[in-house]
């Protein structure tokens, strides 16, 4: 059976070569196109899957309106929204508040100064939602107290050189009387997460955002919750 398929196939090649060549190489793209597209699709659907916990994982999306306009929807919350639900809904265990403003920002290590775009305020709880591996540090503590912050990898070799990153103060924004003392260090991030575009992790309490405040006060954070 496979010998006659091969022979009519050569026998096809010789008498059209052109048309049998527009054929291979048509059935060839065809065949590099759906692989090309299939891996694209693997990756976009992996990201943030290799976390243990990533199918009890949610982002909380606020729906609303503003005066007769049509009704917005976005993936941020408010402050109290976020903890109010904790509080009230059993089936929560963790929730983690992120602030992903992304203006730019200057950080000062030392006698040098860094402007850095990806500065992100986060709850404690950071690392129960995204437990990103810490090269230095605790992840249970790194970031429970007030000027805290957690640096990636890259921005500990930038600030410091080979120095030990941990216990060494930044300074934010040129305000000196405010320092930031480094806690950990996470280890480089390869696998694929939406939340990988960030240098520094400031500690959430720095923030010092009341959470009593008006559901529709201060929609901007992005909220998480483990269920």
């Amino acid at each position: 059976m496979i010998r006659h398929a091969l022979t009519l196939f050569f026998r096809s090649v010789r008498r059209s070569p052109g048309i049998s060549a527009i054929n291979l190489i048509g059935l060839v793209l065809g065949f590099t196109v759906v692989l090309l597209i299939s891996l694209f699709v693997a990756h976009e659907l992996s990201y943030d899957r290799h976390f243990p916990n990533a199918d009890q994982v949610v982002r909380l999306i606020t729906r609303f309106r503003v005066g007769t306009q049509q009704d917005l929807t976005a993936p941020v919350a408010s402050s109290s929204m976020a903890m109010d639900l904790a509080n009230g809904i059993d089936e929560i265990e963790t929730v983690l508040r992120i602030d992903t403003w992304g203006g730019e920002r200057h950080v000062q290590a030392g006698d040098k100064t860094f402007v850095e775009r990806k500065l992100l305020y986060v709850d404690s709880t950071f690392f129960d939602v995204f437990p990103f591996p810490l090269k230095q540090g605790d992840p249970k503590t790194a970031l429970n107290r007030t000027d805290t912050v957690v640096l990636t990898e890259e921005a500990a070799q930038r600030y410091f050189g080979r120095e030990d990153p941990v216990g060494q103060e930044l300074i934010l924004d040129n305000y000196p009387d405010r320092k930031y003392i480094v806690t950990g260090v996470l280890e480089t991030i390869t696998e694929p997460t939406h939340l990988r575009e960030f240098s520094v992790l400031i500690s959430w309490v720095t923030k010092k955002v009341p959470d009593d405040d008006p559901w529709i006060n201060n929609v901007n954070w992005a909220t998480y919750f483990v269920l």
